[in-house]
C-alpha cells in the first residue's frame, strides 16, 4: 500500500482501510454499500477534459459523492448527479464544509437522493442498446 506511510503519519490507521485489488462484482457491492463515494481529479492542465470511468461507477452505485474536481466535464456531470458536493480540489475550507454537509446529513439520515433517470443514462446495459440501433440503422441505411 503506497499510502500507508502518510496514513502513519496522519495517525489515521484505525479509520483508512486499503482493500487492494476486487473483482469488478465485489468493487460494486463495496461502492453501494458505503456511506460516501470519493472522487478527486487535481487541478492541472487538460482536468477540464478528465472524465474518469469510475465516476459513471459512482453514479450505478447510487451513493452520495464527495467530488473534489476543478471544472470541467466531470464537475458537471457531478453537478447533474443531484447527490454530490462538488468543490474545487485545492480550496480546502469548501471541501472542510462539504464533509461537514454530508457528515450531518448522514447523522440525520438525510442523505442526498440521486437522480436515478440521469444516472440510468450512464448504464453499460443502455448504451450497448443505443450503439447497437445505431449500428442496426447503419446496416438497414447501406442495405
Amino acid at each position: 500500500d503506497y499510502m500507508a506511510p502518510l496514513v502513519a503519519e496522519l495517525g489515521l490507521e484505525r479509520l483508512v482501510r486499503y482493500h487492494g485489488y476486487k473483482p469488478h462484482n465485489q468493487l460494486t457491492r463495496m461502492l453501494a454499500a458505503a456511506d460516501v463515494l470519493w472522487l478527486t481529479i487535481g487541478n492541472r492542465p487538460g482536468a477540464e477534459a478528465i472524465s474518469t470511468g469510475k465516476l459513471y461507477e459512482y453514479f450505478g452505485a447510487g451513493r452520495p459523492i464527495l467530488g473534489l474536481v476543478p471544472e470541467g466535464v466531470a464537475r458537471s456531470d457531478l453537478s447533474s448527479y443531484a447527490a454530490a458536493e462538488v468543490v474545487d480540489p485545492d480550496d480546502v475550507p469548501s471541501i472542510a464544509a462539504a464533509i461537514v454537509r454530508l457528515y450531518d446529513r448522514w447523522k440525520a439520515d438525510r442523505e442526498q437522493v440521486p437522480d436515478a433517470d440521469f444516472a440510468s443514462r450512464f448504464d453499460r446495459r443502455v448504451l450497448t442498446r443505443h450503439l447497437a440501433d445505431l449500428l442496426q440503422d447503419v446496416v438497414d441505411a447501406a442495405a
